[in-house]
């Protein structure tokens, strides 16, 4: 990513960002178009540069949502809440990094719609959605996604490992364009999943796609700001609980 738009994106105003987003054309694609994030943290200058960079993008989309808990007391400038840019979905309860996947799933009733799904903790590059929605015109029955990782290889060295064309593990975090079609009611019976699954979004997401036969197709793009590269907590845990299903164990 460009340093002079990282730090734009840092030190910009909320309603310059706002302005500029509406100005921008819309994604070129028929389909229902929503950016999905969810966030627990509690002041909004956490998650800033991350909605900035959403909001600084070559296109934009229908909707932005932005999932907290119902308890949650994080602040959103009335610029964005007043405009309707970014519609906050209250959950019922704290399903940390599983939110965004829930939120738009439990509200969108088209199949073809396109929900990008992304994280609070990164800044992502201007033409990202531009990239995703391009990609999965093309290959309308996939799951397009910029980062992933091999199950069995992060397993063995405690920390994300890429290897291209075998990562069978999306990384959430590079952003990721998914469909309402690809899931049947089942993904919101989760109920028998191991514990931490909740901050384990990576894994509950790819082994149910895995799971339902859904095409993966990883695309090269490289100008995400990403920090986070280790395996979290217990990772390693729930990965093995759905080793079956994923291919780097076979």
């Amino acid at each position: 990513i460009g340093y002079i738009r990282f730090l734009r994106i840092q030190v910009g105003s909320c309603e310059e960002f706002s302005k500029s987003y509406l100005k921008t054309p819309r994604a070129q694609t028929k389909s229902k178009l929503i950016i999905s994030m969810a966030t627990d943290k509690k002041d909004f200058s956490d998650i800033k540069a991350t909605l900035f960079s959403i909001l600084d993008q070559t296109v934009h989309g229908d909707q932005i949502i932005l999932s907290i808990p119902k308890d949650s007391v994080i602040k959103i400038p009335d610029y964005l809440s007043s405009n309707k840019i970014v519609v906050i979905h209250e959950m019922c309860q704290n399903y940390r990094g599983l939110m965004c996947i829930l939120s738009p799933l439990l509200r969108e009733k088209d199949g073809d719609a396109k929900i990008i799904l992304l994280n609070d903790n990164q800044v992502y590059g201007e033409d990202l959605i531009e990239t995703l929605v391009e990609e999965s015109e093309q290959f309308p029955d996939a799951v397009i996604f910029t980062k992933g990782y091999n199950g069995k290889k992060s397993i063995d060295k405690g920390e994300k490992i890429s290897m291209p064309y075998n990562n069978d593990i999306i990384d959430l975090s590079g952003g990721v364009l998914i469909k309402p079609k690809f899931f049947e009611e089942d993904i919101f019976d989760f109920e028998n999943s191991p514990n931490g699954i909740e901050n384990n979004p990576d894994v509950f997401l790819s082994s149910y796609l895995h799971k339902k036969g859904v095409k993966f197709l990883e695309i090269k793009y490289n100008e995400n700001f990403r920090k986070m590269t280790e395996l979290l907590p217990g990772s390693d845990r729930v990965i093995s609980y759905y080793a079956a299903l994923f291919p780097s164990f076979d």
